[in-house]
């Protein structure tokens, strides 16, 4: 079996709380996160601002785990950001019309602003 490439890395910053996504956030490797990222979302106390600069590729798996942390970051009053798209994962976002629902930005100086 192989094993999900895939790592997050918080940071606490002044004003937010940093997450960094790297590996594909596909069926293969969404759910080896997606508890950890939930329970980061829950100990949140301010914005949230998640780097997607290490996703080449996402698919609606990924997506899943996104949407679950966006919907409980608005039970909790917490915004979410997002930045470093690469143009195949902002394209997904397009397609199924979510570049609507989230905050993207090119970069973390204008996702934190």
């Amino acid at each position: 079996m192989i094993e999900p490439t895939i790592t997050l890395q918080s940071e606490d910053l002044p004003t937010a709380h940093l997450m960094r996504i790297k590996g594909n956030l596909d069926v293969t490797n969404s759910h080896a996160i997606e508890k950890e990222f939930m329970t980061w979302i829950e100990s949140a106390n301010r914005k949230l601002v998640i780097d997607l600069n290490g996703v080449a590729f996402m698919s609606s798996a990924g997506l899943r785990v996104i949407l679950n942390g966006f919907k409980l970051a608005g039970e909790k009053g917490i915004g979410i950001a997002l930045f470093g798209l690469n143009p195949a994962v902002e394209r997904v976002f397009d397609i199924v019309g979510l570049h609507q629902l989230f905050s993207l930005h090119k970069d973390l100086d204008s996702a934190i602003a």
